[in-house]
């Protein structure tokens, strides 16, 4: 079915939860965490994380992480600091075992391995160390003036504080 913008011009504009944070610590939990793939094709964990204390009720966080990146000092795949924390919080050292020889086959069955770290993610609860950063600076298409983007928070590096786990950093240990 084709869109049909002819009632476009009437409805009413969507609202959204997106609030910035200050700068500070807050509860979360992850509500949902789903693969995917970024648009250079390889594949993404997409993390939603949604306030659960007073500071930050209703908020949301969104972390999307591609599972390697280009070293661009090597231009050598690397895995994400991010991808071995989110696989021990979801399921320990059996989804990603330090030894790389077991690691290897743990992710033999990648589809597998990345339904357990999806839904072992769900519900976990974490305190994250949140930082401000301030939007970029551009210029309106219109007036030719400039203008002050969107602020957004980022959780500061070794920021992710997960209960249960004793998981306390963003960078992983591991050596591939």
């Amino acid at each position: 079915m084709a869109f049909d913008p002819t009632g476009i011009a009437t409805l009413e504009v969507g609202g959204s939860n997106f609030k910035v944070l200050d700068e500070g610590s807050y509860e979360f939990e992850v509500d949902s965490a789903e693969w995917g793939q970024s648009k250079k094709g390889v594949p993404m964990l997409t993390v939603t994380f949604v306030g659960t204390d007073d500071k930050s009720s209703g908020a949301t966080f969104t972390d999307r992480v591609v599972i390697t990146y280009p070293n661009r000092k090597t231009g050598k795949d690397v895995i994400h600091w991010n991808i071995p924390m989110y696989a021990h919080v979801a399921g320990g050292e059996k989804l990603f075992p330090a030894d790389a020889k077991k690691r290897a086959a743990v992710l033999k069955d990648f589809e597998k391995w990345q339904d357990a770290v999806a839904k072992g993610l769900i519900g976990k609860k974490a305190v994250l160390d949140l930082e401000v950063q301030e939007g970029t600076p551009y210029l309106d298409p219109k007036t030719g003036e400039e203008k002050q983007g969107y602020a957004s928070n980022n959780v500061a590096r070794n920021g992710y504080h997960w209960a249960d786990t004793g998981n306390t950093k963003s960078a992983s240990s591991v050596v591939i």
